[in-house]
């Protein structure tokens, strides 16, 4: 809730998620988490934020890692999870499903 930031394109999304955009506004270090490759949200997430599908982005993090550039978001195992990584670290980022029930953490507005 204490991010001054109120909304991104989807492009800055994707770039945030790929560890493209490492830092906020106030130059803290961004944290980005993932929900698991069989999550329904990640494969929305992923085709809406990235345009392409859950493959290509294990294939991009598998080159970064091969050209040792970086490293993939974590990757938390529910909803929930993100929920709770999330309020405890003020610089973190995550997606949940629409059926999530968010409390306590800001909701980000995603410009089109």
């Amino acid at each position: 809730k204490k991010n001054s930031n109120i909304a991104f394109s989807d492009k800055e999304i994707s770039k945030i998620f790929l560890k493209k955009i490492k830092h906020w506004d106030n130059g803290k270090r961004i944290i980005p988490v993932d929900l698991p490759f069989e999550s329904r949200a990640r494969e929305d997430f992923t085709a809406e934020m990235h345009h392409r599908n859950i493959a290509s982005i294990v294939r991009y993090w598998q080159q970064e890692l091969f050209a040792g550039r970086g490293r993939p978001p974590e990757i938390l195992p529910s909803d929930e999870e993100v929920i709770k990584f999330v309020m405890a670290n003020p610089y973190a980022i995550g997606y949940v499903s629409s059926k999530a029930k968010i409390d306590n953490v800001k909701v980000l507005k995603i410009i089109k």
